[in-house]
């Protein structure tokens, strides 16, 4: 203790000045929303429905569910900053933290936040106003009798239990943008949001039916999809690890499961561009956070690997309760989570099993392009921890013809081309469009017309050979004619190349 003789004064923050410093925590509309949905799913809805309205002047965005709703007593602590203790135990289904969260998250978004609830028939109602907060420097928040809330439209949608989530005077929808380009600016938002969504309660919107209820979300009109970053259907689950962490009083059970990502190849041309456009594999490789389901970190490695072409195959769910918060510095948007050192060090001892098997489907694919026929065009040598280097097969059937019909100094001026052309490969610019659009790079399959082209330039290449000599190295030499084998051997019985 100190000898000083100290006087306290109460000193309450400015109204006005701390909720405008507030808007500017960071939200962008889909974590503001995500974090509305939070509070949704914590009061046991199992439907949520989001909606923007462009039909008055000003855009209205409300959010609706069918929880249990509140008294009017815990709407009013709902509505104030500050509302809960960070550090006060949890239930495993709460997915809030600060108590900050409803209002933080919608003046990110708009000045005026209206929420009406009903619980076993009994109505409430409260909103703030950030121009009266500001223009009389007090904290004064309007409570709403029963004939103020049912003039409010859409309370219609509220039946026997549940929430009304009303933003208005939405400042920052159109990033001051005027005309037909607020519409653009809108439609590309909505589909941010509702990616975002399907995402981030991926979980939820599939349900499991114990640990993670089913919710589902609707945006618009339209029930959102769950996206699931795994492709569990396909992906191959690596062995699990289980951790037990204590927070003071608290333990807790973290889960680490790595997954290895099918190879694009295994899937559909729709099943690709869905992910692909949704999650490409290079720059969301890495480990995903879940804090009760809910996904609150994803897309990196912390610093524990750097991301990489040949591990972009590779991923890490971890799931954690919230009572475990603190040791993982959850942000107050739940968009960021740092693992804890135990944690860490587990993920570490596994990175090495995980990136070795992303590597070996990385290889495999690229062995077996390199490798179909038994006499492809390109050959890949790797030398003892010496550099790798592609080059022509010099006893491919056609570039063996080929140099066999050159004499003198042609011969030398030949092998110096295809020297060249091996060491002049584009493989930065091949590796970027594999990582993004590695479908694109697959060959064009052949018509029958294209078959019989490729037939007759064989047989100018080689001579006269018999059927079974043409076969033979049409199959072993050249994959594009492999695919198409049957229609080959027809045309070669049939004599079409002559």
């Amino acid at each position: 203790m100190n000898s000083y003789m100290s006087t306290y004064s109460p000193l309450p923050p400015n109204a006005g000045i701390l909720l405008e410093s507030l808007r500017d925590i960071g939200y962008s509309l889909e974590t503001a929303v995500a974090d509305i949905i939070d509070n949704s799913i914590s009061a046991k809805a199992s439907v949520i429905n989001i909606s923007c309205n462009m039909s008055h002047e000003d855009p209205v965005i409300t959010i609706v569910d069918n929880g249990y709703g509140m008294t009017a007593e815990t709407l009013k602590q709902a509505m104030r900053h500050g509302s809960s203790d960070p550090l006060a135990k949890r239930a495993n289904s709460d997915l809030g933290r600060f108590g900050l969260g409803l209002k933080t998250a919608s003046f990110s978004q708009c000045r005026k936040l209206t929420v009406v609830s009903v619980q076993n028939g009994k109505w409430c109602g409260a909103m703030w106003d950030l121009d009266l907060v500001k223009e009389k420097n007090e904290w004064l928040l309007c409570i709403l009798d029963e004939a103020d809330i049912h003039a409010i439209p859409g309370t219609s949608e509220l039946d026997g239990n549940g929430t009304l989530v009303i933003w208005e005077k939405i400042d920052r929808l159109f990033d001051n943008a005027t005309g037909t380009r607020q519409n653009d600016i809108l439609n590309e938002k909505l589909s941010v949001l509702r990616e975002h969504l399907s995402l981030v309660f991926h979980r939820f919107i599939d349900g499991d039916g114990r640990k993670t209820p089913k919710v589902t979300l609707v945006l618009n009109n339209g029930v959102i999809s769950a996206f699931d970053p795994f492709f569990r259907q396909k992906s191959e689950m690596l062995e699990n690890e289980v951790i037990y962490l204590d927070n003071g009083e608290e333990s807790g059970v973290v889960e680490i499961q790595p997954y290895i990502m099918p190879h694009y190849s295994r899937l559909t041309e729709k099943q690709e561009r869905s992910y692909q456009s949704r999650s490409e594999y290079l720059s969301n490789q890495g480990i995903y956070v879940y804090r009760n389901s809910r996904l609150v970190a994803w897309g990196s490695w912390f610093r524990m690997m750097p991301k990489g072409e040949s591990t972009k195959y590779a991923r890490i769910q971890i799931d954690f309760p919230s009572r475990l918060d603190a040791l993982w510095t959850i942000d107050i948007k739940k968009s960021s989570a740092i693992p804890p050192p135990a944690v860490r060090e587990c993920i570490r001892k596994l990175l090495p099993k995980i990136s070795d098997r992303s590597v070996q489907i990385h290889r495999k694919r690229g062995r077996k392009m390199l490798g179909e026929g038994n006499s492809p065009v390109w050959e890949r040598y790797e030398e003892r921890d010496g550099p790798i280097r592609y080059s022509i097969n010099r006893q491919h059937p056609l570039v063996d013809a080929f140099r066999n019909r050159l004499s003198g100094e042609s011969i030398q001026a030949f092998d110096i081309l295809l020297k060249m052309i091996a060491t002049s490969l584009p493989f930065p610019a091949i590796c970027d469009d594999y990582s993004s659009k590695p479908r694109q790079l697959e060959p064009v399959t052949l018509d029958d017309h294209d078959v019989l082209e490729k037939i007759k330039a064989w047989h100018v290449c080689l001579g006269n050979m018999s059927d079974e000599q043409i076969l033979l190295k049409l199959v072993s030499s050249d994959p594009q004619l492999l695919q198409k084998r049957e229609v080959a051997e027809q045309f070669v019985r049939m004599h079409a190349y002559e």
